[in-house]
């Protein structure tokens, strides 16, 4: 299976989240031009920190859509990294992607779109992404209705976006003739 896999040393500790995310910046890009040519999105992203004389940090961020867009990807690593604490100044990262999943069309051509209304619904998927790297992945979530007589039982929990048949990822897709 492919994935995306980028390291970067730093020259100087880095000790700033602002200042971190700057120098985050091109391996957000090289991800985007990984993704692009092959009509490709990811769901999860794991970034590394590594610290000198601490262990390294990891954050995992999570998407709602297959995603290939790097402003997005750091819009939501800089609401997470509000909540986060660096232990130490970071010397190194490393950003690796989940399994890469087919881009729809909407999202191919996301900016070609003019009216709206046609984008509402990646407006949506990104502001359930932003709120679930703000509060935390627990706290954001969609109910579907579930067969059953008692009211309190009636409902069950899931993902955001879940609820209809999901795509798998394009590793397990049968090749095309």
């Amino acid at each position: 299976r492919e994935r995306f896999c980028v390291r970067r040393d730093f020259e100087l500790d880095i000790e700033g989240h602002e200042a971190l995310l700057l120098q985050l910046e091109p391996l957000f890009q090289s991800l985007e031009c990984f993704l692009r040519p092959r009509q490709s999105g990811v769901q999860s992203l794991e970034l590394r920190l590594r610290h000198r004389d601490q262990p390294s940090t990891r954050i995992v961020l999570r998407f709602v859509r297959p995603m290939a867009d790097a402003k997005h990807a750091l819009a939501v690593l800089a609401e997470r990294m509000e909540r986060l604490e660096l232990p130490a100044p970071v010397i190194a990262a490393r950003l690796r992607s989940g399994a890469l999943w087919p881009l729809e069309m909407e999202t191919i051509s996301h900016r070609l779109l003019t009216d709206s209304a046609q984008a509402a619904p990646q407006a949506l998927t990104r502001l359930i992404e932003r709120l679930r790297a703000r509060l935390g992945a627990d706290a954001v979530y969609s109910l579907q209705c579930v067969s059953d007589h008692r009211p309190e039982l009636a409902s069950r929990v899931n993902e955001p976006g879940v609820g209809g048949k999901r795509k798998k990822p394009l590793a397990s897709q049968p090749a095309s003739q």
